[in-house]
């Protein structure tokens, strides 16, 4: 199986901010714009009598309703969709899922089950040791911590559940170098156990744990990044109060080692938001340290200790970095949705997050276009002649 290798596989967990969150499948429309999610979604609602409204995974590679892939390895894709049913009382609208077959290049409803989640939060369909295809649902529950995963073989029109497992994370990684994938979890803090990072290989036909408890002060993560150079594993952490720490969590010959003493954990304590992340895309993973007058400074792991490499500003809220140039430094203050970089109180670089409708009138300002996100324009203007444009353009990072 080809696999798509990069450095760094980086996952964001969006524990805590469920107002993001919040009517999406409202803001989101059945997919028609792809034909064969047409069919697919036509042939379902002639098979489920009643009103449907399709339910989206909230996060992951595939945040459509349509999950359409081989399942049981027969050389034809099936289709996983869940919905809910909307013509039902409160209180019966249950979770639903439904596989469909592609029959004589017809999509034909073969399965259909109610889950024991509220909303889905992720799907994934992956083979996992020696093991052929599975597929991993995650659930929301009532609880905002606890989540459910399941674990399908997908045989015969009929889905059989291998695997159940309360989690607050979870996905799928080689940690080994052997081309088949390890089942990565992290069960949240109870009043029994702290919060654990676990690892589940597959052989035949059964589950094999590795684990290790995370610090006792972690309540949830916050963010997972896997440094496939090293094989680490950097989860930022919430630790209450609006604050997060940075555990660094070795796995090698199938024994998870932590590599950050108390003292060095304790250095990494910083606000919400703050994400660990590879800043300059070397393949590390950087954690933001916070210094005097919003200056970050990005550290590295390097010989049991921290060690900064880089220096900044970070905007939590306009989700983007700017590693100072030439060892420069600047003190920030933002001003009606701009920031503005002083030396001396000379404000020497602004940068702006504009609507596409007001490009021009900042162009016409000396602004210039750095990149464009969604629907954000960020946009500089250099006020000095000891920086070029262009280097202000490649010291921006989005975050």
């Amino acid at each position: 199986m080809k696999k798509n290798i990069t450095l760094i596989l980086l996952l964001v967990m969006l524990f805590t901010s469920a107002c993001s969150m919040t009517g999406v499948d409202t803001l989101l429309t059945p997919p028609r714009l792809d034909e064969q999610y047409a069919e697919i979604e036509d042939a379902l609602k002639k098979a489920v009598t009643g009103s449907i409204h399709l339910k989206y995974p909230k996060e992951g590679e595939n945040l459509s309703a349509f999950t359409v892939s081989d399942f049981d390895n027969d050389g034809e894709d099936e289709a996983l969709v869940f919905y809910e049913r909307t013509d039902l009382t409160a209180g019966n609208t249950a979770l639903r899922m439904n596989i469909l077959d592609n029959k004589e290049e017809r999509w034909v409803s073969v399965y259909d089950n109610a889950t024991p989640g509220l909303e889905v939060e992720r799907v994934a369909v992956s083979s996992i040791g020696d093991s052929v295809t599975k597929i991993f649902i995650g659930f929301t529950t009532v609880s905002t911590n606890e989540k459910i995963l399941e674990v399908y073989d997908y045989t015969n029109n009929s889905l059989t559940l291998t695997l159940s497992e309360n989690y607050s994370y979870f996905n799928l990684f080689d940690t080994d170098d052997d081309e088949k994938n390890e089942l990565i979890l992290i069960s949240a803090k109870n009043t029994s156990s702290f919060a654990t990072l676990r690892c589940l290989q597959y052989r035949e036909e059964t589950y094999y744990e590795t684990n290790i408890p995370l610090s006792e002060n972690t309540n949830t993560p916050a963010k997972l990044l896997y440094e496939i150079t090293n094989r680490r594993f950097y989860i930022d952490v919430n630790i209450g109060n609006n604050f997060i720490q940075t555990e660094i969590i070795e796995l090698n010959d199938n024994v998870f080692r932590d590599l950050l003493t108390p003292e060095i954990k304790q250095k990494t304590v910083r606000p919400v938001g703050y994400l660990s992340v590879d800043i300059n895309a070397d393949g590390i993973v950087e954690i933001p340290v916070l210094k005097e007058n919003d200056t970050v400074e990005w550290h590295i792991y390097k010989n049991r200790f921290l060690a900064p490499i880089l220096k900044g500003y970070y905007s939590v809220a306009g989700k983007f970095a700017f590693i100072y140039p030439d060892n420069s430094t600047f003190s920030v203050t933002e001003e009606k949705g701009e920031f503005l970089f002083k030396d001396n109180n000379y404000t020497a670089i602004t940068l702006a997050i504009v609507t596409t409708s007001q490009i021009s009138d900042k162009a016409k300002a000396g602004y210039k276009l750095i990149t464009t996100v969604k629907n954000n324009n960020y946009m500089a203007k250099v006020n000095t002649d000891y920086f070029t444009f262009e280097k202000i353009r490649d010291s921006f990072k989005f975050v």
